[in-house]
């Protein structure tokens, strides 16, 4: 599940600049150096699923970051004009979660975030982290094409969220927005399988 949710999804996106690439006359070495750049990152989180098996960037920076430096990395790998945000009112829950389910919870949003990228066409990505005295919620929104029932049971990027919530016994839900454009996936992990939490903060 690792591969398919960071590697497979970093070569996906080198292909498809490397398919553009061969169409041009020549290409230049400027031209290349960001695809290196991807490259090395690429070989190292594989090195780091193999040694491992969780995001360096998670362990260095916490999940906040991680999810920042994904955003940014893809986007920036995908050439499309899109706008991303960040919202953590967590009051700092989540950087308290034990490795195994924080690593789930990054992951899962890792996929939608790429999933996002790859199909939905939006032109805004939306992570929020949310936290009240009964859960801790997880929501990554776009304005893209949305997604059909048909589209929800089918896919490995889907069913690998799906497991990875049951692992940690939380919650995965996958919905269309209300005002008719774009998805939500959300993710809903109890209270009592983390950390001791006083409860949200105030103001």
């Amino acid at each position: 599940m690792d591969l398919h949710d960071q590697t497979l999804a970093d070569l996906t996106r080198l292909s498809r600049k490397l398919e553009r690439l061969a169409q041009a006359p020549s290409v230049s070495g400027e031209a290349l150096d960001p695809i290196i750049r991807s490259v090395q990152h690429c070989m190292h989180d594989v090195r780091q699923i193999i040694e491992e098996a969780r995001p360096a960037v998670l362990q260095l920076f916490g999940f906040t970051q991680a999810v920042e430096n994904h955003l940014e990395r893809s986007v920036r790998d995908s050439g499309a004009a899109i706008e991303w945000t960040i919202s953590d009112e967590a009051s700092g829950i989540v950087e308290a979660l034990p490795q195994n389910v924080a690593t789930a919870l990054f992951r899962i949003v890792q996929e939608a975030i790429n999933n996002t990228i790859r199909h939905a066409n939006a032109a805004r990505i939306t992570v929020e982290l949310r936290a009240t005295a009964a859960n801790l919620r997880i929501s990554v929104h776009d304005n893209g094409n949305g997604i059909s029932p048909d589209q929800k049971r089918q896919g490995a990027g889907i069913g690998n969220m799906r497991t990875r919530a049951r692992l940690i016994s939380a919650r995965c839900e996958i919905s269309s927005n209300r005002d008719g454009g774009g998805t939500t996936v959300e993710v809903s992990l109890p209270i009592s399988q983390t950390a001791p939490f006083s409860g949200p903060p105030s103001g």
